[in-house]
């Protein structure tokens, strides 16, 4: 006796139900395990933070805005700027790591993804900071609502598209397993 339509349709339904919260589990985890591991690594924050402060330093003189840097602060235009742990986009590189890693696909293609999914990641945080400077000297009254609610959000969003992006496109270029 075979199985009809309606009873291979939910057997079909209940295992993409499994394979969703599988894959939600693994991501918390590794998510977790991640942030936990970074959040010890003070070393990692502290090299991060200083290299990010002397690449501004590097960078705002030619645009014009003599700047320099001492460990993990930069001084520009008559201002101090910090850059806090939450700032060098470490924890947003552990979502992208962690949601690529619970992924039901090769370790080629998961590298493939890391190459450059991470870079695109660093790019943002740099035009993030760059933009962040410009306000302080354009328009000083929006740095605080910029940076803690457009830019949060927005570099939230950039994480998430993608890796709802890769995600999606790496199922759909997966081989189909034949229903029945």
């Amino acid at each position: 006796m075979g199985t009809s339509g309606a009873e291979a349709r939910v057997s079909s339904e209940k295992e993409s139900r499994r394979r969703a919260l599988r894959f939600a589990a693994h991501f918390v985890g590794l998510w977790l395990l991640l942030d936990v591991l970074t959040s010890l690594a003070r070393p990692l924050h502290d090299l991060v933070n200083h290299g990010l402060a002397r690449l501004m330093a590097l960078v705002l003189p030619l645009v014009g805005l003599p700047c320099e840097a001492r460990g993990d602060t930069f001084y520009f235009h008559g201002t101090r700027a910090r850059l806090d742990d939450p700032c060098n986009g470490i924890q947003l590189a552990t979502i992208l790591v962690a949601w690529v890693l619970a992924s039901r696909t090769s370790w080629h293609r998961r590298g493939l993804a890391m190459r450059w999914m991470l870079p695109t990641l660093a790019a943002l945080n740099l035009l993030r900071l760059f933009s962040l400077v410009g306000l302080t000297v354009f328009q000083p009254a929006l740095v605080d609502v910029v940076h803690l609610y457009v830019w949060q959000v927005g570099m939230m969003g950039a994480v998430m598209a993608m890796a709802v992006g890769w995600l999606r496109r790496e199922q759909a270029g997966a081989p189909r397993r034949p229903r029945g």
